[in-house]
């Protein structure tokens, strides 16, 4: 928890503030909780963030902004062949979600009571938005237009990618991250796009 310097360490007390978040809840649990659970006094949390909306904030970020840097991947550009762009998009986006359980978990449990879950869920919706239009490119080269909308179809993807945080643990094994994102894309992208 401290450097070498002696100093506390933020993201580690941020890891804590998230297991504790996930353990009792937001609302139920204070900042004396959180300094608690990270071994040190309330003054000195409050001396690195300004209470507990920074840190589910910051918590939060860590898996938004790795969702968010797989859209701004070579693979993802938009000169990518529209098919291969899905492809690569969905695996990049389930092995993110198995490097940040916890933070993805914390997440898809925002419900907007909040200034920093507004803005997850602000933020939810905008990458839903590029996955539908990456969704949509891939119907368009491929000739075919489905009975569904991409909007409904980016979110019951990113809904059935992000339930694996309920039960998937990396360090448990025997389903790696890899082999877990190369079964969400067997499964999900023949029913997006045309068969033969």
């Amino acid at each position: 928890m401290r450097s070498r310097a002696g100093q506390y360490d933020v993201e580690a007390i941020v890891d804590v503030a998230v297991q504790v978040f996930l353990d009792r809840g937001y609302d139920a649990t204070s900042m004396a909780d959180r300094a608690a659970a990270a071994g040190i006094r309330k003054p000195s949390l409050y001396h690195h963030v300004a209470g507990k909306e920074e840190l589910l904030r910051r918590g939060i970020s860590r898996a938004l902004d790795a969702y968010s840097a797989v859209f701004a991947e070579p693979q993802a550009a938009p000169t990518a062949d529209p098919v291969d762009r899905l492809r690569y998009v969905l695996h990049r986006t389930v092995i993110v979600i198995s490097a940040f359980v916890p933070e993805t978990a914390l997440l898809i449990r925002a419900r907007g009571n909040t200034d920093a879950e507004r803005w997850a869920l602000a933020e939810r919706r905008r990458l839903n938005v590029l996955m539908a239009q990456i969704i949509d490119e891939a119907w368009s080269a491929s000739g075919w237009r489905p009975p569904f909308d991409a909007t409904v179809a980016a979110r019951l993807v990113f809904g059935m990618a992000t339930s694996t945080v309920d039960w998937y643990r990396p360090a448990e094994g025997p389903i790696y991250a890899a082999q877990l994102a190369d079964t969400v894309v067997g499964l999900v992208l023949p029913g997006l796009l045309p068969r033969g």
